[in-house]
């Protein structure tokens, strides 16, 4: 799992980011004991994730031009992240 952020395949700094790079970052952090097809679902579904906590209000940084930026992680404030956990805990 992203450690301190939230960690997804979005393309937007690296054209060839993709899932399957994502996926093996997660096994391999997590030393081969996660299991392969939970972490596929996971980071096949993470961009989605992503653009739904920005549907809902998140505001992670941006580009001059618009694009999601990030290292690692896309990062939302302590505050933020309680405050959309607790919007999808009541969505469910």
């Amino acid at each position: 799992m992203a450690r301190g952020g939230i960690n997804a395949a979005l393309g937007t700094m690296d054209p060839e980011d993709n899932w399957m790079i994502h996926a093996a970052d997660t096994l391999r952090e997590g030393e081969l004991l996660a299991d392969y097809t939970i972490v596929e679902l996971l980071c096949k579904n993470a961009p989605d994730a992503v653009n739904e906590l920005i549907d809902w209000g998140a505001r992670f940084h941006r580009e001059e031009d618009g694009r999601l930026t990030h290292n690692d992680f896309l990062v939302l404030t302590p505050t933020e992240g309680q405050y959309f956990m607790k919007i999808g805990l009541a969505r469910k």
